[in-house]
C-alpha cells in the first residue's frame, strides 16, 4: 500500500486513482526479484522465464495516444493526451486515464513523457522539477563529536592523498653531481 501512495503523491494525482496505483504496484512487485523465491521475480518462479523490463513507465505519467487514421479526419490531431495507469491484463497494452473523453482507455501505440504531470487545477501538463542534491565535499562535512581542529587536520591529509592512501613516500638520494674540475 506505501508504493501505491508514492506513486499517487509523487505525480499529484487524486485518490479517485487508488486501485489503478495498487494494481500497478502489484503487478511491478512481481517483476522485481525477491528472497522469498530465492532472488528470482515471483513471475520467473511461476513460469521458469524471467520477465521483460522493456515495456515499464513511470505511473501517472502524461502520455499521448496514437489516434488510427480511420478515426480522425485530415487536419485534426493525430494524438490525445492521457494519463498512464498501468498495464492491461488482456494484451500487451497500456491502461491509459483519456483527459478528454474521461474515460479508461487501452492501446499499445503510446508515446510517454515522464518528466510531466498533470495539474489538475488548471488543466494543463506541467514539467516536474527534479531536484538533485548538492554534494557537500568530504573535507566540509563535519563529523558528530568532531571538533573543527580535527576537521581541518584530516583535510589537509585527503588534500595530500585525494584517494585516502596515506603511504610515506620514500626518498632517495640523489648521486652527487660530478665537478667537471674533478675530472
Amino acid at each position: 500500500m506505501e508504493m501505491a501512495r508514492s506513486m499517487l503523491q509523487e505525480k499529484h494525482l487524486p485518490k479517485a486513482f487508488w486501485a489503478e496505483a495498487v494494481y500497478t504496484a502489484v503487478y511491478l512487485l512481481n517483476r522485481c526479484p525477491t528472497k522469498a523465491v530465492q532472488n528470482m521475480t515471483p513471475i520467473e518462479a511461476w513460469s521458469g522465464k524471467k520477465p521483460s523490463a522493456k515495456h515499464l513507465r513511470v505511473f501517472g505519467s502524461i502520455c499521448y495516444v496514437h489516434i488510427p487514421t480511420e478515426k480522425r479526419h485530415k487536419l485534426e490531431e493525430k494524438t490525445e493526451k492521457g494519463i498512464f495507469l498501468g498495464y492491461s491484463t488482456q494484451s500487451k497494452g497500456y491502461r491509459i486515464y483519456n483527459l478528454k473523453t474521461k474515460k479508461l482507455i487501452i492501446s499499445r501505440d503510446v508515446e510517454f513523457d515522464e518528466d510531466a504531470m498533470w495539474n489538475w487545477d488548471e488543466e494543463k501538463v506541467e514539467r516536474q522539477s527534479v531536484m538533485i542534491p548538492k554534494e557537500t565535499p568530504p573535507q566540509q562535512q563535519q563529523e558528530e563529536g568532531t571538533d573543527q581542529a580535527e576537521m581541518e587536520r584530516r583535510s589537509h591529509k585527503h588534500q595530500d592523498h585525494p584517494e585516502g592512501h596515506h603511504h610515506q613516500k620514500r626518498l632517495r638520494k640523489k648521486p652527487a653531481k660530478k665537478d667537471k674540475a674533478s675530472q
